[in-house]
């Protein structure tokens, strides 16, 4: 039966470049694959139109021919079936053979030192993301039964599991200064988007890699697109410090439809003190914050706080399905333009939860204050 390899090359269009184009060649071997199955090659950040090829095998195999811009290494993606992504480093004259089974698991790759350090570098990330949905599932548990000690020790354990990934993320870093494979490394997510380097806070980090990967690659696309990222996230962090100092300012204003599909204005709030929240309702640690915050709404919400929450998640009936379950009493609103919206990025929002606290004549006084005792401190502080 002759066998066929469907490839697909999703290539992201950044930018169109005129220069001349070198090639490296990728020889990908599909270990008992059934029929018609699929190949798809991703090249992120690149700097040429979107495409597609499609090749057919008889064999199993098929030969790729990369292109390498202005002799700059680059990266591609290799995935069967849609399935686990195999990132692939590639110089001008490359020859790589890459072994992956039907499952998409690597079974070898040779020609590719720095390919063979990413893979196992994910792997190890991979075993502790492994780690992190088990104590996910128990922690669900636990806040079912109502089993608050449990919560506390299994929250704990989350958050070494964090720093763990943190930790083999910034060795990666320092034992390979001059990889392109950074470049993802600091863009890692975790579970439900939770990114590993958040905004501004590890913008250090970032900048550390771009200054050691322009020092060798200049004219890396690559690395032009992280210096676009550090200049837009060197402009959030002067917006910030301007939140910072909003007393005289005011806030800006949202108008988002609820569950009902009616508009609500953050601005009809005023004359309360008001927490601001953008959220996720499909993660987990979020819901729970939920109830500490419902905590603090039953004791203060008749004496003048409410609470705005925006929910800026990919699944809008996954929203509206919590609002309900968790019966959250306050202001819902559901912003279909997630982290990118106008409204998140009026905030400067870079990661979820945000928690913006405004007083009742409209001045920002609280920014991510995370912690419920803190929040309710805060709160006390205004309202009396």
């Amino acid at each position: 039966m002759r066998r066929r390899f469907f490839i697909t090359a999703s290539l992201a269009l950044l930018a169109v470049s005129c220069t001349v184009r070198n090639t490296a060649v990728v020889e990908v071997r599909v270990c008992d694959a059934p029929d018609s199955s699929f190949v798809t090659v991703y090249r992120p950040w690149s700097g040429m139109a979107a495409g597609t090829d499609t090749v057919f095998s008889d064999n199993g195999s098929f030969r790729y021919e990369a292109d390498i811009p202005d002799g700059a290494p680059e990266l591609y993606y290799f995935s069967v079936g849609g399935g686990i992504q195999t990132p692939v480093v590639l110089y001008d004259g490359d020859r790589v053979v890459l072994d992956i089974g039907a499952d998409g698991t690597v079974t070898g790759l040779s020609g590719s030192e720095e390919s063979l350090k990413m893979i196992e570098f994910n792997r190890k990330i991979g075993g502790i993301y492994s780690m992190m949905d088990s104590v996910s599932a128990r922690l669900i548990d636990a806040t079912a039964a109502g089993d608050g000690r449990e919560e506390r020790r299994l929250l704990s354990e989350m958050g070494s599991l964090y720093m763990k990934c943190r930790r083999e993320a910034i060795g990666y870093i320092y034992d390979n200064p001059h990889s392109i494979t950074l470049i993802p490394v600091v863009y890692m997510d975790l579970a439900d988007g939770l990114p590993l380097f958040s905004g501004t806070e590890d913008m250090f980090i970032r900048q550390m890699v771009y200054d050691s990967l322009s020092a060798v690659y200049p004219t890396s696309g690559l690395v032009k697109a992280l210096a676009d990222d550090l200049e837009r996230a060197r402009n959030g962090k002067a917006f910030e410090d301007r939140l910072s100092k909003a007393g005289t300012v005011g806030y800006p204003d949202i108008a988002l439809p609820g569950v009902d599909g009616n508009v609500s204005r953050l601005s009809d709030l005023g004359g309360k003190t008001v927490v601001l929240v953008f959220w996720n309702a499909g993660d987990d640690n979020q819901k729970m914050w939920n109830n500490e915050l419902k905590s603090i709404y039953s004791k203060y919400g008749d004496r003048g706080l409410e609470v705005y929450q925006v929910a800026v998640g990919p699944d809008k009936a996954a929203w509206a399905r919590q609002v309900r379950v968790q019966g959250l009493p306050w202001v819902n609103v559901y912003d279909n333009g997630g982290l990118s919206s106008v409204n998140a990025l009026s905030y400067n929002v870079s990661s979820l939860p945000a928690v913006f606290l405004i007083t009742s004549s409209g001045d920002i006084v609280g920014r991510n204050i995370l912690n419920p005792r803190d929040l309710e401190n805060s709160i006390a502080g205004l309202i009396g």
